[in-house]
C-alpha cells in the first residue's frame, strides 16, 4: 500500500518520541490545509527506537528525528500510526494469511 493509504489506518500515536514505540510508523508530508482536511503524505519510515527510523527511498537509511543529529531526517511529520496488534481490529490492516492479493482466496 501507499504511504497516503497507510496513514488512514492503525492506532493514531502522537509525535512524542516517551509515547512512541519501535514499530510505529511515522509519515512525512505537508499537514493538511483547511481546503484538503488530509495531509499530503509522501514517504513513510519505521520508528526503530532512540530518536531513530529506518526508510528507504531507492537506499535503505537510518536516520535520526533528533535536531543537531549528523544524519537527522528535516522533513515534516504529519503524523504517526501503531500497526502492531491491530490484523484483525482495523479494516484496513488484514493478517497476511488472509490477505488475498499474497493468497488469492
Amino acid at each position: 500500500r501507499k504511504a497516503r493509504e497507510q496513514i488512514e489506518s492503525g492506532e493514531i500515536i502522537p509525535y512524542d518520541l516517551a509515547q512512541m514505540e519501535p514499530g510505529d510508523l511515522i509519515f512525512f508530508g505537508r499537514k493538511a490545509s483547511e481546503a484538503s482536511r488530509k495531509p499530503s503524505v509522501t514517504h513513510v519510515a519505521i520508528y526503530i527506537g532512540g530518536g531513530r527510523i529506518i526508510h528507504s527511498s531507492q537506499l535503505v537509511r537510518i536516520n535520526s528525528l533528533l535536531p543537531g543529529e549528523s544524519d537527522y531526517y528535516q522533513k515534516e511529520i504529519v503524523g504517526v500510526r501503531r500497526m502492531l496488534g491491530k490484523a484483525g481490529e482495523d479494516p484496513g490492516i488484514v493478517p497476511i494469511l488472509q490477505d488475498p492479493w499474497y493468497f488469492g482466496q
